[in-house]
């Protein structure tokens, strides 16, 4: 997170991976709860970002490895508590 957005974070629990195999080569995407723990947000690998609800999220194109994880969201399978830990 730091390189990409320049945010320091804190890693918590596994909660999957996707594997999508591309004409050139495969990638393996792991995921981790995260949590934002200071710095301001500042793309450096990514033109913009937004914060949608999980309901706007149909509303987006991502890359076919990142998709699995989009259904998660819209499913409500990850739990989302705005990446914050209480009592920080």
């Amino acid at each position: 997170m730091q390189e990409e957005f320049q945010i320091q974070v804190s890693i918590g629990k596994f909660l999957g991976e996707s594997i999508y195999h591309y004409d050139h080569g495969s990638i393996r995407l792991i995921a981790y709860r995260t949590y934002w723990e200071k710095g301001e947000l500042i793309p450096k690998a990514h033109e913009e970002y937004q914060w949608v609800s999980k309901d706007q999220l149909k509303d987006y194109d991502f890359a076919p490895a990142d998709i699995p994880f989009v259904e998660m969201l819209r499913k409500e399978k990850l739990i989302i508590d705005q990446g914050v830990k209480s009592g920080t």
